[in-house]
């Protein structure tokens, strides 16, 4: 399942999910808002709505016939990164496998990470906002919590969104083969 990010859902979503598929998953792309901001975390109703939404895509792709119901991963991008990580924490579900978020792990993420069952990678930018690489790093240094593995990478010449912004850079690569191995390991 693969979460977009606060500009809402794009042809860049869509590449990725094809990029997935050609790697052998199955994939959901999850439409939870029109364009909006990180902002939406600070507004009770507006983040409720949207986790509800998570959740809930969360339910609906283990009953997806090309599916195996017990073996799921969930990609968020950004803001779609905080509804990875709560989807996966708050539902609980022994079948999510993995998951994987890239550049955004939110300060309202941190505490979320901590319930996580599931192995989780972080995919980060050093040049992006300081609040995403400082979550990056957190997430690294946590102790404790139920999660079996936490893998960060922080590449010290990417941007936000760097796999767009920045295709064909060392980074971008090297992130695409972290997530295909993450999710081959995990999935």
């Amino acid at each position: 399942m693969l979460f977009h990010t606060a500009f809402g859902l794009t042809a860049h979503e869509r590449a990725l999910a094809r990029g997935l598929v050609r790697a052998g998953f199955a994939c959901l792309v999850v439409r939870y808002a029109g364009r909006t901001s990180g902002a939406v975390l600070g507004d009770a109703d507006a983040r409720r709505a949207l986790e509800r939404v998570a959740e809930d895509a969360l339910a609906h792709l283990g009953t997806l016939p090309p599916v195996d119901s017990s073996r799921l991963a969930i990609v968020g991008l950004s803001l779609g990164g905080f509804l990875a990580v709560h989807a996966a924490a708050r539902v609980r579900a022994p079948s999510v496998r993995a998951v994987a978020v890239l550049y955004g792990i939110y300060p309202a993420s941190l505490e979320l990470v901590e319930k996580l069952r599931a192995p989780l990678l972080v995919l980060q930018g050093a040049r992006d906002a300081a609040t995403f690489v400082s979550g990056a790093r957190a997430v690294a240094t946590l102790r404790g919590g139920l999660v079996a593995r936490r893998e960060v990478h922080v590449y010290h010449d990417a941007v936000h969104q760097f796999d767009l912004v920045q295709p064909w850079s060392e980074s971008s690569r090297n992130a695409w083969r972290h997530l295909i191995d993450f999710l081959r390991t995990n999935v």
